[in-house]
């Protein structure tokens, strides 16, 4: 069936008439439920969801290890004397009486402080923040005494501390900078600190365009109309060639002692014979009839054993230079060759005998572990040492020296408590005398020494660096309800250079060295 438009549009107005009239109703619905509910209850349905309360704040301990105490660098004089800090998380260092923390440049994780008298370093718990509460498990003050002590160097000493490697041209010329108490080396704009050469004792610095070395004072004393303070210390040339005079090359070897030789006891001549050779650049050695050139680095000394046979029926030997491309010797001969120094090996009818120095002291320590005997050690000789043994015997043994230069003996005790006797003497090398062959002695008791522990005041403890016995200390205490312990030795203060650190503690428990005993 057909519908008339008319019809439609009728239909259409009375579907919009009904849907207006129900969404009246329903706002007359809804307004009439509103004036019906009660003020308070419209309130509380319009309020958002509390907040969550704030998280308390966490409690970190920041604890202090000995590898993190403050380190004194207490060098010539007092002028450049610094404690150097490390950067903690949670902790702040403080100098003397000072209210301000020490700040830390940057993303830098030590800080210096100069010091030139007794100083004392304190160390905080860093300030609560809204997530975390510090508090310090450590030493609460450290204290330093730096020295004043003054030293100064003339031009040569310093030129002593330079070793040129000057090759022809510029090409690979260098210099060996040796590091010297109290100053520090500059070429350019390169200054050679403690930072520069670290643990190393020497560094070695190129020269491509022949610069000089510049002294710079750093605690030491130089003088200031010094040349070698005002134009430097110059040691290389950009010549194409070097020379090197017969003097020159006379000076660079020489007859060696006999450091090889295995025969021991009084006599002359000796088993191994060697050259000693000083490097000098760009040149290399033939040694007697060996036809293999020995290269020394410059300013190194090395001792070469002279080839087998070679002093059987002669007392003169031949080290000829071997110099390398750009470098010029003394020739002679035809095709001319490089002129060899001429050592002579004959025995020497005296000999100057060899300065023996005297046992060091204080090595009768407490009880009997810790006993030992040590001696100074020079080339061309060796100590023997030894005790009479059940049967009255007395033995002695060959001690071999350390890097250090000197030898040391292990003192052994008896059962029966009594003090102990050690029996040495200076044996010299073939070759050699010693100032003093006689037999020396030296007593060892076996009396302990009592350790007592260091004694609490008002919640602390002090802890001196030359505590003797003392292997270690070991404090307890309660932080934010757990026992928290923390461990020190003698040894940290030492390589930290403190005198002594005040550490807050509830308990002190001492660990004793071997031959000590406590109260």
């Amino acid at each position: 069936m057909r519908v008339s438009p008319t019809t439609q549009c009728a239909g259409r107005r009375s579907q919009s008439d009904g849907r207006s009239r129900a969404g009246r109703r329903s706002l007359s619905v809804a307004i009439a439920v509103a004036l019906a509910t009660p003020v308070g209850v419209l309130s509380a349905a319009a309020d958002p969801a509390p907040a969550p309360a704030p998280k308390a704040a966490k409690t970190k301990v920041v604890k202090i290890s000995g590898k993190q105490f403050p380190k004194l660098l207490d060098r010539p004089g007092s002028a450049s004397d610094v404690i150097v800090l490390t950067k903690l998380a949670g902790a702040d260092w403080f100098v003397g009486s000072a209210t301000e923390a020490v700040k830390f440049e940057g993303s830098a994780k030590t800080a210096s402080v100069s010091v030139s008298a007794a100083t004392t370093i304190n160390a905080k718990a860093a300030p609560d923040t809204e997530a975390n509460k510090f508090v310090l498990n450590g030493p609460s003050s450290f204290t330093y005494t730096p020295t004043d002590t003054p030293i100064s160097y003339t031009d040569d000493e310093l030129k002593g501390f330079l070793t040129f490697i000057d090759l022809p041209g510029t090409k690979g010329d260098s210099v060996v900078l040796t590091k010297a108490d109290g100053v520090h080396w500059k070429i350019g704009e390169v200054v050679y600190d403690e930072a520069k050469f670290g643990k190393k004792g020497t560094v070695t610095a190129k020269l491509p365009g022949g610069e000089k070395v510049f002294p710079v004072a750093a605690g030491a004393t130089l003088a200031a109309s010094s040349p070698a303070v005002t134009n430097g210390i110059a040691g290389v040339s950009s010549a194409e060639t070097i020379t090197y005079t017969a003097q020159q090359l006379a000076a660079a070897v020489q007859v060696g002692d006999n450091p090889l030789d295995a025969t021991k006891g009084m006599g002359k001549g000796a088993s191994v014979e060697t050259v000693q050779i000083t490097g000098l650049p760009g040149l290399g050695w033939t040694v007697g009839s060996s036809p293999k050139a020995v290269k020394v680095k410059p300013g190194v000394t090395v001792h070469v054993p002279v080839p087998a046979g070679d002093l059987d029926t002669t007392t003169s030997l031949a080290v000829a230079p071997q110099p390398a491309s750009g470098v010029t010797v003394p020739t002679t001969g035809t095709p001319a060759a490089p002129t060899p120094v001429s050592l002579n090996f004959a025995d020497p009818t005296t000999a100057t005998p060899i300065a023996v120095g005297d046992r060091v002291a204080d090595t009768d320590r407490s009880g009997t572990t810790n006993d030992t005997l040590v001696l100074p050690t020079a080339r061309g000789m060796s100590w023997f040492a030894g005790q009479r043994d059940a049967k009255n015997k007395l033995a002695y043994k060959q001690l071999k020296a350390g890097k250090d230069g000197n030898a040391v003996y292990k003192v052994k005790h008896s059962k029966d408590g009594k003090p102990v006797t050690v029996s040495f003497r200076a044996v010299p090398d073939r070759g050699y005398l010693v100032s003093n062959a006689a037999v020396q002695t030296a007593t060892f008791t076996v009396a302990e020494t009592t350790v007592a522990a260091p004694a609490l005041t008002s919640g602390t403890v002090t802890l001196s660096a030359t505590a003797d016995g003392i292997g270690a200390w070991n404090l307890s205490r309660t932080l934010n309800g757990k026992s928290v312990k923390v461990s020190y030795k003698p040894a940290d203060l030492t390589a930290a250079g403190a005198t002594s650190i005040v550490v807050p503690t509830e308990s002190v428990d001492v660990k004793i060295l071997k031959g000590y005993k406590t109260a």
